[in-house]
């Protein structure tokens, strides 16, 4: 698929929901149904679907497909692979409940749309209506939607804080487009020579990332160690890539993060890259070519690059990438200062204050009892304050036992830190 105009795709996904909820037996044809592109905000009327193009990025596994022809520069006349990312939300202006039981019914019937009807293409029909524009009839076009698996509190990033409530909606990733190229004014001429090359080995696969860690819980005279899958490994330290297939002339680790709009290479020197057959050993770093590393869930993946030299001499390059696998970077915990006569103490680390991290993705617990957020300087019983990237000052919940030693449990983007624990003073 390649075009200019990216609201024929919203065109089609539009109009899959309008005639898919206006079928279903669920709906009433009394009811009128309007289906807009518009953001939640936005939406007004009894019976309103909203399909908000929100956010559009560069699909990072098609990006690199080689150009056709030989003008100058090549990457002009070649497709641009695209992302889009939809949400979905629904809108009634009816009195409560009613109002809101209508947005749920509407809501769950453009979900089943997008689940009946995962791929679009020109044989795709609802009703006699062709779903695809005519401009994107008879071109071989297929349209792929997939729901995003979007956590209830990664939702809550979607909202601007402060100036909206949090609004019933479904997350959709919709590819590949491809953005329309410059057409060629040169082509390469017919090939005069073919080259064979053998690749004995599979393409490389992660199986697990796995860390080793060790603790000391109180009341006993040594050390514990767990060896955790996925890895759960705090910033400055070691974890483990295991599978098949990682060497060739050339393999490098590529790292994934929501907040990032592409995939970055690891520096092998600086994340100290020891590559195996079967295992690659990486320490984490405090930054990614600039990007600071946050607790959080990531994924990481495989390049391996092989080097052929075909029959005219020269080199070629031929890359082939593993699956992603998740693990999370941790909380580090480097030091936490015994508790004062009135409970305070302070916690040093990284990274605890950062534009991704949200105020309300960072938890501490003491025990079972979740603490609040407070004011620094000023903290009652059970409050904690965040009062640097690297430190936060946190007091005891009121009424434990003096000389108690309680679970300290710091979470942060769904990553948990190491196991610590306080003594009640």
């Amino acid at each position: 698929m390649s075009l200019l105009d990216l609201s024929q795709v919203t065109r089609a996904l539009i109009t899959l929901i309008d005639r898919h909820v206006q079928a279903s037996s669920a709906w009433s044809a009394a009811n009128t149904l309007s289906v807009v592109p518009d953001p939640p905000d936005n939406l007004a009327g009894d019976n309103t679907i909203g399909l908000y193009l929100y956010h559009v990025t560069e699909d990072p596994y098609n990006k690199n497909a080689l150009p056709v022809g030989n003008s100058k520069p090549p990457i002009r006349y070649t497709p641009m692979p695209l992302l889009l990312y939809y949400q979905l939300s629904a809108h009634s202006d009816l009195d409560s409940p009613t109002g809101s039981y209508r947005e749920q019914l509407m809501l769950g019937a453009a979900v089943k749309a997008f689940h009946d009807y995962p791929i679009i293409n020109d044989d795709t029909q609802i009703g006699g209506v062709n779903i695809l524009p005519a401009v994107l009839q008879d071109n071989d076009n297929r349209i792929q939607i997939e729901l995003r698996p979007v956590s209830a509190d990664e939702a809550v990033s979607f909202w601007t804080a402060g100036s909206s409530p949090l609004r019933l909606a479904c997350y959709y990733q919709v590819s590949v487009i491809l953005l329309e190229p410059e057409e060629l004014d040169a082509s390469a001429g017919p090939v005069l020579q073919y080259n064979v090359y053998a690749f004995p080995q599979q393409s490389p696969y992660i199986t697990s990332t796995v860390n080793t860690l060790d603790f000391t819980v109180p009341g006993e005279s040594g050390p514990r160690k767990i060896e955790l899958r996925p890895a759960r490994v705090p910033i400055s330290s070691v974890f483990q890539i295991e599978g098949s297939s990682f060497r060739g002339d050339e393999t490098s680790l590529l790292l994934s993060f929501p907040d990032w709009s592409e995939l970055q290479q690891i520096d092998s020197i600086a994340w100290a890259l020891h590559v195996g057959g079967e295992r690659i050993t990486a320490q984490v770093q405090e930054t990614l070519n600039g990007l600071d590393i946050v607790p959080g869930i990531y994924s990481v993946s495989v390049r391996v690059m092989k080097r052929r030299t075909s029959s005219d001499g020269v080199e070629r390059e031929f890359e082939s990438f593993s699956n992603a696998s998740p693990f999370a970077i941790t909380p580090r915990i480097d030091n936490i200062s015994a508790p004062t006569a009135a409970g305070e103490f302070t916690v040093t680390g990284r990274l605890f204050q950062h534009a991704s991290i949200a105020a309300d993705t960072l938890r501490i617990f003491i025990g079972d009892t979740r603490l609040n957020e407070g004011t620094a300087g000023s903290l009652n019983p059970s409050e904690f304050a965040v009062t640097s990237p690297t430190a936060i000052d946190v007091r005891l919940p009121a009424g434990l036992v003096s000389g108690q030693a309680l679970y300290f449990r710091l979470q942060i983007n769904s990553a948990d830190s190491s196991p610590n624990w306080v003594t009640v003073p």
